[in-house]
C-alpha cells in the first residue's frame, strides 16, 4: 500500500461521535464455551496485569479489558491515554444449531454518546446566549467578542469530540480480531 492510500484510509473514518458499526461471527462453539473462554480471558489479564501492576494484561499481543454477562460481554482496548470516546465492543451470543452466533456493535459506550449530546447541547445554549446578548447590547466592548465566540464554540466542541472519535480509528478491527482468535470464529455474511 502505497504512502496516499495510508493517509486517505485515516480520513475514511467517520468523524461523527455518534457512530457505530455492527459485524456477526459464527463459530463452532457452543455458548457455555464461549461464555467461558471470555470469562478466563478477562480474569486472566486481570490476574496478569495486577502482578506487573499497570491495571491490565495481554492477550495475543492485545491489552483488552472487560466483563461478561449470561448471553454477552463488553470489552474495550486498555491505552494509558484516557479517551472518553474510545470504542468499547458490545456483544450479544446466540445459540445456533452447530454453534454460536456472535453480533457485535463497536462504538463509543451509551455514557460517552450522552456526554457527547450535551457537550454539544451545552455549547449550543452558550451560543444562543451570547447571540442575545449581543442583540441586546451591540455597542459595548464585550459584546463585539462575543459574535464570533458564539459562531466558533460549537464547531470547537463538535472538533474535539470528532478528533476524539478519529483517534480510535483502529480499536474497532482490533477487538474484531481479538474475539475472532479467542473464538475461533468466521465472520458471518449475514446480519439481522
Amino acid at each position: 500500500m502505497d504512502l496516499f492510500s495510508r493517509m486517505w484510509q485515516a480520513f475514511e473514518y467517520p468523524l461523527n461521535p455518534f457512530s457505530t458499526e455492527r459485524d456477526a461471527l459464527t463459530t463452532d462453539l457452543p455458548l457455555s464455551e464461549c461464555l467461558a473462554r471470555l470469562g478466563e480471558s478477562l480474569r486472566s489479564d486481570q490476574i496478569e496485569s495486577e502482578r506487573h501492576g499497570d491495571g491490565t494484561g495481554s492477550v495475543s499481543g492485545l491489552e483488552v479489558e472487560g466483563s461478561t454477562g449470561p448471553s454477552s460481554f463488553t470489552i474495550h482496548q486498555h491505552s494509558p491515554v484516557r479517551n472518553l470516546l474510545r470504542t468499547e465492543a458490545l456483544g450479544r451470543l446466540i445459540a445456533a444449531r452447530q454453534g454460536t452466533r456472535i453480533v457485535i456493535e463497536f462504538g463509543p459506550s451509551r455514557g460517552a454518546r450522552w456526554f457527547a449530546a450535551a457537550a454539544l447541547a451545552f455549547s449550543a445554549f452558550i451560543s444562543v446566549v451570547l447571540v442575545l446578548r449581543w442583540r441586546h447590547d451591540p455597542a459595548s466592548e464585550w459584546s463585539g467578542y462575543s459574535l464570533p465566540f458564539a459562531a466558533l464554540f460549537p464547531p470547537f466542541i463538535y472538533g474535539y469530540l470528532a478528533a476524539s472519535r478519529w483517534l480510535t480509528r483502529n480499536e474497532a478491527p482490533q477487538l474484531l480480531w481479538w474475539v475472532r482468535h479467542l473464538l475461533d470464529a468466521k465472520p458471518l455474511n449475514f446480519i439481522e
